[in-house]
């Protein structure tokens, strides 16, 4: 039941990702085997939102499982690279925001668990170089363009409503993977195309009504 409710909530990536970076912090504070425990819990939640879209560095919203005998909800897709499972493809910025959050707290502060380290690692390595090739918007399983995912330098006029700062979370996605992975060549070809682009400077400038 409580896979059937997630499902039907459309956010649940951006506020796992903020809970997995609470455990981290928690973890590295406390030395709690709770903390720890859960960070690796919260890990194997981070992971499938990938692994449930079949494509590696894509994300989805939320995934979930039907009841017996339910229909497939209209904004949900069956997964064909899970089975059994379903999720909500239309991924935004803010999906991105929190897992980039979650994962990177995780890889910080993971050091009693190197097997979670080089997870987290390999995960924020795959969603930066999925940014490049998708030239900075994020896009579903299919590779179309989500509704709510394109990062950018420039906004246009911010009605209230409009999420600030949009340079910003393309940029720590960015820096994230450099700091787990500064080899690897997509990721390093994403920043120093953020740089060049001066990306840097534009979250400064990208003050909306909520920032």
């Amino acid at each position: 039941q409580l896979s059937h409710v997630v499902l039907g909530m459309g956010v649940s990536a951006i506020w796992s990702g903020c809970y997995a970076a609470s455990q981290a912090c928690r973890w590295h504070v406390t030395r709690d085997p709770d903390a720890l425990a859960q960070m690796r819990r919260l890990a194997n939640g981070l992971r499938l939102l990938s692994d449930v879209t079949g494509v590696s560095g894509r994300l989805t919203r939320t995934v979930g499982r039907r009841i017996p005998g339910e229909r497939l909800s209209r904004k949900a897709v069956a997964s064909t690279a899970q089975s059994g499972l379903d999720f909500v493809p239309d991924v935004s910025r803010d999906q991105l925001a929190g897992v980039t959050l979650g994962w990177f707290l995780i890889w910080k502060y993971a050091d009693a668990d190197p097997d979670l380290k080089a997870l987290a690692a390999r995960q924020l390595t795959a969603i930066a170089v999925r940014l490049g090739q998708d030239k900075l918007w994020l896009r579903d399983w299919k590779g179309r363009k989500t509704e709510h995912g394109e990062l950018t330098t420039k906004i246009p006029s911010s009605p209230i409503g409009t999420n600030g700062c949009w340079a910003a979370i393309g940029l720590a996605a960015a820096v994230a993977a450099h700091e787990v992975n500064p080899n690897d060549e997509g990721v390093r070809f994403l920043l120093r195309h953020l740089l060049v682009s001066k990306w840097d400077e534009a979250v400064s400038s990208q003050n909306t009504f909520f920032s």
